[in-house]
């Protein structure tokens, strides 16, 4: 087998076995999965990567309502992404475990693929949690699950990705550790926050592939779209992913191995134009506490600890040579970014 011939996309995700796709709440990884899907069954590169195209099941087992969404938003945004071989499973399921009496929900999948006369070069289980008959922290529950998974594969030759949740920690996917010593590759998103660009920008890193090398960030906007509009006139939205500008990429504000706390980019995007009102830049920095006060620097109502989160921001970017401090006096280094 070639290089080239491991993968469904080049260095990111291998042509067969597991991969697990884990991240914190609301870091994007649906729209993540969903892109990846697209990309496969269009056939289309992949920021730059060769891509093996081939039909993929998409299987989603919460969330089916805002799943239809995003597939809309997709199809809008993306021309002729409509006509790709990607099939959606939009119902709860449970991967049992085998008795007398239970049908192995697995075999449900590929019973209808073989019905439906689909192979799929992928299949993507969202979530692990929601299509998981036991306790995350079992290990025999977590390696039926994983065995379950495994023969989707065997039954395809294909691969399987499952989205998952992190732990309590937010440093690694949640529950037994057999199913990241089972896959053969491991990819975690994030929701990053870029100076100007909180809670738009999302990254994608491989922690770890088999036979191969990790990767650097990959960087990805959430663009919201318009797809309609409900019968009171309130609009429907929903997001679609598309590659970071390098610029913006380039200016994301590091801090301590990481970027800025939003509670920092917060407190700096309100003192820039009081910077920038300023003649000298210099702004008293009563005045620039009392303004972040006022704001949602804080999602707490309670002024100590706005008063706390206020203070974590300055130290975080003084720290971080965003501004400078003299006396009673702040000004603000850094113009944010420009589009």
């Amino acid at each position: 087998m070639t290089q080239e011939g491991r993968y469904l996309i080049d260095k990111l995700i291998p042509q067969r076995d597991l991969i697990v796709a884990w991240g914190t709440p609301k870091s994007g990884k649906t729209f993540w999965a969903l892109d990846i899907a697209f990309h496969i069954a269009m056939g289309k590169p992949y920021r730059g990567k060769k891509v093996v195209q081939g039909p993929v099941l998409y299987c989603a087992f919460e969330g089916q309502h805002g799943l239809r969404d995003r597939v809309t938003a997709y199809h809008m945004h993306h021309k002729g992404s409509d006509e790709a071989p990607l099939w959606l499973m939009l119902n709860r399921m449970t991967f049992t475990r085998p008795t007398n009496t239970s049908l192995r929900k697995h075999r449900e999948v590929i019973e209808l693929c073989l019905a439906e006369g689909v192979k799929p070069v992928l299949v993507i289980l969202d979530t692990l949690n929601r299509s998981l008959d036991g306790s995350e922290s079992s290990d025999e529950d977590m390696t039926f699950y994983t065995k379950a998974a495994e023969e989707i594969c065997d039954a395809f030759n294909c691969a399987t990705l499952i989205v998952h949740h992190c732990g309590v920690n937010q440093e690694r996917p949640r529950g037994h550790t057999s199913l990241t010593g089972t896959c053969s590759c491991q990819i975690a998103i994030r929701r990053e926050t870029v100076l100007g660009e909180e809670d738009r920008v999302m990254s994608a890193q491989v922690e770890y592939i088999k036979d191969g090398p990790e990767g650097p960030k990959q960087f990805s906007y959430l663009r919201p779209i318009q797809i309609g509009s409900d019968e009171d006139g309130n609009i429907i939205s929903s997001c679609v992913i598309e590659a970071a500008p390098d610029d913006v990429v380039a200016t994301g504000q590091k801090a301590g191995g990481g970027f800025l706390s939003s509670q920092a980019v917060k407190a700096l995007a309100i003192l820039q134009p009081m910077s920038q009102r300023a003649d000298d830049g210099w702004v008293r920095l009563a005045d620039w506490r009392e303004a972040c006060m006022r704001s949602n620097i804080s999602a707490s109502k309670n002024v100590e600890s706005k008063r706390k989160a206020f203070l974590r921001a300055l130290d975080q970017l003084n720290e971080n040579n965003k501004i400078v401090i003299k006396g009673e006096m702040v000004k603000s280094l850094t113009q944010g970014v420009t589009k």
